[in-house]
């Protein structure tokens, strides 16, 4: 309700029944303020959305958002009140956690599939043999992922249709679904935006 309402329409009753002027017992604005007001671990919250541009990966945009966001407060440039602190969240979270995961999962299946094999074969030379198939397999996947990112790679047309646009052949950025799935070259160009809440 805008201040004239107040000041000149509204008023407020007393206990013998006189109406008084509400401008008489409180000053009133109108500001604007949040839309929504929300808490989070009992601290309010505000969240800020925010897009990367294209061809960075979300992990490392927001680890220089992170950066960049210490080194002004450390610089002073950047004021944070006493109780004000902020913290990234989204979709990356779960590549940084994954990561972690793969970190360990990843020696371990390796492993395995050494001792496997040498039980099969009983000789560390044929294990290791076979084993170099897995880096082969792998090796084949990256040099693909860097075919995709060249111009020239399937620039040319079959009928009228682009190849580069059939395959999808775009530049790739590294995540969690490269590593697992590198072997089978399966990505998604499409990436969700992060969350920056302040609590």
């Amino acid at each position: 309700m805008p201040p004239s309402r107040h000041s000149t329409g509204s008023s407020c009753p007393a206990p013998s029944g006189a109406q008084f002027p509400l401008i008489q017992l409180a000053k009133i604005d109108c500001v604007r303020g949040p839309q929504v007001i929300e808490s989070e671990d009992t601290f309010l919250v505000g969240y800020v959305l925010f897009d990367k541009k294209p061809g960075y990966a979300e992990v490392d945009v927001v680890e220089q958002a992170d950066a960049y966001l210490k080194e002004k407060i450390a610089s002073g440039e950047l004021y944070m009140p006493t109780g004000v602190s902020f913290n990234f969240a989204g979709t990356y979270e779960n590549q940084v956690r994954s990561k972690k995961k793969l970190m360990v999962v990843l020696p371990l299946a390796l492993f395995i599939i050494f001792m496997i094999l040498y039980l099969q074969f009983r000789s560390v030379v044929t294990t290791g043999l076979v084993f170099t198939g897995i880096l082969v397999a792998w090796a084949g996947g990256f040099i693909m992922i860097w075919f995709y990112a060249q111009p020239w790679f399937l620039d040319w047309n079959v009928f009228g249709t682009s190849m580069r646009e059939l395959f999808q052949a775009h530049p790739i950025n590294l995540s969690v679904a490269i590593w697992v799935g590198v072997r089978h070259f399966s990505a998604s160009p499409r990436t969700t935006a992060s969350w920056w809440p302040l609590t």
